[in-house]
Order: structure tokens, then sequence, then C-alpha cells
């Protein structure tokens, strides 16, 4: 399951804990992504790559629908390697009093979504396929 913001609903539930404006970059609107969540049985990277797949190719291409280029999330320090696996970059320590979640400490966590193919392919990584373009698939506006 994943909630995603679009820049019309800024502020974001993330900024009644920190300031976003360091982070968001000219000529790249934001979303913020929230209750992203894979049940227990399917977060084994064996079993859970198709799951992670489509939702990152889902968060894609709704993100590119709304133009929508960098994705925040504030994520729980334990989820943090999760996240990274699938591009996501922390921005900054987890150490950000989370107040929707009574204060508990969260990391900031960006994923740039404008290259996110190309970096999936030259990364080799297991979710590449997920951006093969399918036959008679148009690339040239990605």
């Amino acid at each position: 399951m994943i909630r995603l913001l679009g820049p019309t609903g800024r502020p974001f539930e993330m900024e009644t804990s920190l300031d976003l404006t360091p982070f968001l970059r000219p000529g790249h609107p934001p979303g913020e992504t929230t209750r992203f969540c894979i049940a227990a049985p399917f977060r084994r990277v064996t079993r859970a790559m198709h799951v992670y797949l489509g939702l990152i190719r889902l968060l894609y291409d709704v993100c590119q629908s709304q133009n929508i280029h960098d994705i925040f999330i504030c994520a729980v320090p334990t989820a943090q390697k999760m996240y990274e696996a699938i591009l996501f970059e922390a921005l900054t320590p987890p150490n950000i009093p989370y107040l929707p979640f009574d204060g508990v400490p969260h990391l900031l966590m960006r994923l740039d979504l404008v290259d996110l193919p190309t970096r999936y392919a030259a990364a080799n990584h297991p979710l590449k396929a997920g951006f093969a373009p399918s036959a008679g698939e148009d690339t040239s506006a990605r």
C-alpha cells in the first residue's frame, strides 16, 4: 500500500516535523509518500521483489502523469536499508522527531524519479526489469 501526495498537497504531513525547504530542488516538483508498506510475508528479497517492483513502477507511473520528480519519505531507521535497496537516498540522520508517530526518530529520504529507469539499469538492479520498455512502447518521453 502507498499513499502519494503531490505538490498541491503541501504542506506535507512530514512538514509538521521538519522544514523540507532545504531539500527541495528547483525544477523538481515534490511528492510525499506515506503508508508505504508491504505485508510481512512478502518482505524477503526472494519473494518480495515482484511486490517492490509493482509498487515502485506504479509510484513511478503515477508521478510521471502528475509531473512529480522527487518523492520524499520520513522513514523509521529500521527501514532505511529497504528504501536504499529501491534507490531512495538518505538526506538526514535518523534524528527527526516525527510528530505523527509521537516523536519517534525518523530520517528523511528522497527518491529522484527523473532518471530512475537509467539508474536501475546502470546498477544492474533486480528491479530494472520493471522499467524495460515493452514491445512498441515509446520511451522518448522518459
